[in-house]
Formats: structure tokens, sequence, C-alpha cells
């Protein structure tokens, strides 16, 4: 592994985590305090968390280009989903699809960032 490779899984690993929270934290944040889920803002720092585990998950999925890795956290992430759905009204239910969403796309970039660095 040479210098350039680290660099590459540094400057993509740390889009991941570090750009995708500052863009994703506030955001959710936000949804959440309009749509009035004030319980929910308590505990974001507990979903903040996931999500950086998620998205190093989708960027190693995509550096290693073992998309299975994405599937199963997503099939995990709806089994845990469709449990709780019935305590969740609709508007949440949009927040935590939003959040997902820009998981998946910061995790993908952070392993297109690596592979086209490397």
């Amino acid at each position: 592994m040479t210098i350039r490779d680290v660099l590459a899984y540094v400057v993509g690993y740390a889009f991941t985590v570090i750009i995708g929270q500052a863009v994703i934290y506030p955001l959710m944040a936000f949804l959440l305090q309009k749509i009035g889920e004030q319980e929910q803002r308590e505990f974001l720092w507990l979903a903040a968390g996931v999500g950086i585990v998620e998205r190093v998950i989708y960027t190693t999925s995509v550096v290693l280009g073992q998309y299975e890795l994405m599937a199963i956290w997503l099939v995990l992430k709806a089994a845990v989903e469709w449990k709780s759905e019935e305590k969740r009204n609709l508007s949440s239910f949009y927040v935590y699809l939003i959040g997902n969403g820009m998981s998946i796309i910061f995790g993908y970039l952070g392993g297109v960032v690596v592979l086209a660095l490397k």
C-alpha cells in the first residue's frame, strides 16, 4: 500500500464521516424541530452514531465492490423500522427516510472518492 493509497482512504472516509455528519446532523435536527419531534431530537446523538457506522459500511462496500454489505445493513434497518412503524407518525417516517437517503449518498460518494484517488 502506497502513501497515495493511504491518503485516498483518509480523504474518502473523512468525507463520509466528517462532511456527511456536518451536513446530515443539522438537517435532521432542523427537520425534527419542524415536525415537533422533541423526544427524537433528544436522542439525535444516538442516531448520528448509527449514521456514522452505516456510512462507513456503505463506503467500505463501494471500496471492496461488495454491495451485499450495503444490502444486509439496509435489510437490518428495515426490519427494525418495521417493528417500530406503529409508534411513528408519517412525517417522522419521512424524516427517517431523508436521513437514510443522505447516509447512502455520502457513504457511496466516500467510496467513489477512495476509488478515484487510488
